[in-house]
């Protein structure tokens, strides 16, 4: 939300101005119980609109993605949470991107990636 004036026959009125505002923050894993915890605390609630998850996907040498099963199980629960609060989850994938492959590989492998594990 923000706030403006306008003039209305030589009065300044304020105006409320409705904006959509998004708020992610990042999670890991690692760390997914405190996550968890401030997620599920009613002090945050409807602050956060969603989550950019590190959870072990990263980009291959190939062009392909890569996950760490590991590190993906481990924000499960995450996950579960985020749903459970109707909040986004996203997961951010790591790596430096393959500058010398067709793109499309790494599109191909997200949308296989996405329909595999339901994100």
């Amino acid at each position: 939300l923000f706030f403006g004036a306008r003039m209305v026959q030589g009065e300044t009125k304020q105006v409320l101005h409705h904006q959509r505002r998004t708020v992610m923050a990042w999670a890991s894993g690692t760390h997914s119980a405190a996550a968890i915890s401030q997620l599920q605390n009613a002090s945050w609630a409807g602050i956060i609109d969603g989550i950019q998850a590190f959870c072990g996907v990263s980009f291959s040498a190939n062009g392909q993605l890569y996950v760490n099963e590991t590190q993906w199980n481990s924000c499960l629960a995450l996950r579960e949470t985020c749903q459970e609060q109707q909040i986004q989850f996203h997961v951010v994938i790591g790596g430096k991107v393959p500058q010398d492959k067709d793109p499309q590989l790494g599109v191909d492998a997200a949308i296989a990636l996405s329909k595999k594990y339901r994100i």
